[in-house]
């Protein structure tokens, strides 16, 4: 038995390590890793997440999880995961490789251990929701669902601390709705996005900057300048608006000889929007913001 095979039926947990730097070749340990690896789920689950955290830290992750997967330790401590290696090939329609697309999506995702753990669990809820639809296209309906499913059971599996489960889970769970966004969206879609997600938007957002492996450049900028449409027009709709005195607007109204109509709706937002970037005075009166209003649309539309 040489040294490799000794230290790993001494610890099965030091294939983690090996995965992080060495990597030696698994050929030689074929036998010992099949003997042994499964006493890998007697060890302590804070080694094991420990273990997990560094490689997903480490400069190229994709290396030390691929090396994990091949190994077995998936196999062992999260089948879940372990399932996606292959699973296009077993499908007569064609669709992504998804342990291709994970480590793909984990080596571009930022360096926070918490959203790389979200990346490697984001599909898993894939392997149960596959389907065919009549016209050929493959489908996983609701598989962020499923996905957050599962992604409780292995973050408990691993006695991971509840603050983190959490994060990992919402992401899971919620990825497609940022995924889904398009400036088309109403103010009133998008304020829902925010309210239902809350302090976890931010994260979604930083989730689906790199949730893409298009070999499409263009296709990859569009999808980046999305997200940062999407960051500009929450941070705008949750800025504090002007609330006008009332009667204002029919003031408003009455200076510019407005008919009534969704004109007086355009003036008066108007007159808002010029309040709040600074442009009119907070204390406006509305002869004054008639006049401005007649600089910037000399035939009283409202319409920029």
């Amino acid at each position: 038995m040489n040294v490799l095979e000794q230290a790993l039926c001494d610890d099965p947990t030091c294939v983690l390590e090996w995965a992080l730097d060495a990597r030696p070749a698994l050929e030689p340990l074929e036998r010992v890793l099949q003997s042994e690896l499964t006493r890998i789920v007697h060890a302590p689950a804070a080694e094991l997440l420990a273990g997990i955290d560094r490689i997903l830290l480490s400069a190229t992750p994709s290396e030390g999880l691929d090396y994990l997967q091949r190994a077995g330790v998936f196999a062992v401590i999260a089948p879940e995961v372990d399932r996606l290696v292959g699973f296009h090939l077993d499908f007569p329609a064609h669709h992504k490789d998804l342990w291709d697309h994970t480590l793909t999506v984990i080596d571009k995702m930022a360096a926070d251990v918490d959203l790389r753990w979200a990346a490697l669990l984001h599909d898993v809820g894939k392997i149960v929701t596959r389907d065919q639809a009549p016209n050929g296209k493959v489908t996983f309906f609701r598989h962020e669902a499923m996905g957050a499913f599962l992604a409780r059971g292995i973050t408990a599996r691993l006695s991971m601390p509840e603050a983190r489960a959490k994060r990992i889970v919402f992401v899971v769970a919620l990825h497609g709705r940022v995924n889904a966004y398009e400036p088309s969206w109403s103010d009133r879609a998008v304020r829902r996005l925010a309210r239902e997600t809350q302090e976890g938007l931010d994260d979604l957002i930083a989730f689906s900057s790199a949730d893409w492996t298009t070999k499409h450049s263009a296709r990859g900028r569009k999808i980046l300048r999305q997200l940062e449409h999407l960051k500009h027009r929450v941070a705008e709709l949750e800025r504090p608006r002007t609330t006008l005195p009332r009667g204002f607007g029919g003031a408003l109204a009455s200076a510019l000889g407005l008919e009534p109509g969704p004109d007086i709706g355009r003036a008066v937002a108007w007159v808002v929007d010029e309040i709040d970037a600074g442009r009119l005075a907070k204390d406006v009166n509305p002869a004054a913001s008639a006049a401005a209003f007649r600089a910037a649309f000399p035939d009283h539309s409202a319409s920029r």
